[in-house]
C-alpha cells in the first residue's frame, strides 16, 4: 500500500509601496500560476511601479534583490533576438 502527496506550489509576486519616510504606504500580491522565479520578480518590479505610477508617484525608486532583473531593466533590449526566440 503506497500514498502519494502531491503539493502544487503556484508562484506568486508582491511588493510594498514606501513614502519619502520610508512608511508603508500600499502593497500588492498576485498568483501567476505555472512559471519562474524571474518572471514573478519581472512582474513585481512592473506591477510595483504601475501601481505608484497610479498613486501619482512618478519619481520613484525601485529596489529588488534580483541582480538579472535589474541588469534586465538597466540593459536595452535587444528585440530581434526576442523573435528568434519565440520561434
Amino acid at each position: 500500500m503506497g500514498a502519494v502527496l502531491v503539493i502544487q506550489v503556484f508562484p506568486i509576486f508582491g511588493g510594498l509601496l514606501r513614502n519619502d519616510d520610508g512608511a508603508w504606504y500600499s502593497g500588492f500580491v498576485g498568483n501567476i500560476g505555472f512559471s519562474n522565479i524571474l518572471h514573478a520578480e519581472l512582474l513585481a518590479v512592473y506591477n510595483g511601479l504601475r501601481i505608484a505610477w497610479d498613486f501619482g508617484m512618478s519619481e520613484s525608486v525601485c529596489y529588488s534583490n534580483s541582480k538579472t532583473v535589474m541588469k534586465l531593466i538597466k540593459k536595452p533590449v535587444n528585440y530581434n533576438a526576442l523573435l528568434l526566440l519565440k520561434r
